[in-house]
C-alpha cells in the first residue's frame, strides 16, 4: 500500500521524523531554560549554604539539582520522541530499569560511608562525652576537639587540623584527657 502524503507532499515517516526532530531540540531548550532557573532559584536561597552550616559539609547541591532537572527534563523528551515513532512503551520500561539500577548502585556506594558516620554522629552527641575543647586521643592522634558534627569531628593537633570520620571514633579506642584547670 503506497504511503499517504500530506498537504506538503511529505511521506508520513519524514512527518515522524520532524516531529521526533522537534520534540527533542524542545526538549534541549526548556530543560536549559528550566534548569537556569534552578540554579538561579537555588543560589537565591544559598541552598549550599544552608547545607554546609546544617551539616557541615560542603555539598555542591545547586549545580546538582539544576543539572538533575534538566536531566529529567531530557530523558521526558527523548521518551516523548520514541513513542512518536512507536518505540516508546518497551523502550520506556527497559530504560527506567536501566536508570533505577544505576541509581541504586550510586545510592549505595555513596551511602556506604555517609551513614556509619551520621549514626555514629548521633551516638556521639547522645553520649556527650566528645565534645568541643576536649582533649582526646585516637589511633595516634592528639589533640583537642575544635568542632563535633554529624559526619566528622575536627580536632586541631598542634598546628595541624584533622578532620576524623564519626564512625572511626566509635570503632578505635579514643582516650579522652582531663583538662588540669
Amino acid at each position: 500500500m503506497p504511503e499517504i502524503l500530506n498537504n506538503f507532499g511529505l511521506s508520513q515517516g519524514v512527518l515522524k521524523f520532524g516531529v521526533v526532530i522537534v520534540i527533542i531540540l524542545a526538549g534541549i531548550l526548556i530543560g536549559r531554560i528550566i534548569g537556569r532557573a534552578i540554579k538561579r532559584l537555588t543560589k537565591e536561597i544559598e541552598l549550599d549554604k544552608i547545607i554546609k552550616d546544617l551539616l557541615n559539609v560542603s555539598l555542591p547541591l545547586e549545580n546538582l539539582a539544576s543539572k538533575i532537572v534538566s536531566w529529567i527534563i531530557y530523558f521526558i523528551a527523548v521518551l516523548f520522541a520514541l513513542d512518536q515513532i512507536g518505540l516508546g512503551s518497551t523502550t520506556l520500561d527497559i530504560v527506567l530499569m536501566f536508570i533505577l539500577v544505576v541509581i541504586t548502585i550510586i545510592l549505595i556506594l555513596s551511602l556506604k560511608d555517609f551513614i556509619p558516620n551520621i549514626i555514629a554522629g548521633f551516638i556521639i552527641y547522645s553520649k556527650g562525652n566528645i565534645r568541643k575543647g576536649i582533649r582526646l586521643k585516637v589511633n595516634n592522634i592528639r589533640g583537642t576537639v575544635i568542632s563535633v558534627s554529624l559526619l566528622e569531628t575536627k580536632i586541631k593537633a598542634g598546628k595541624e587540623i584533622i578532620f576524623i570520620p564519626n564512625s572511626i571514633l566509635l570503632k578505635n579506642r579514643v582516650i579522652i584527657r582531663k583538662n588540669e584547670n
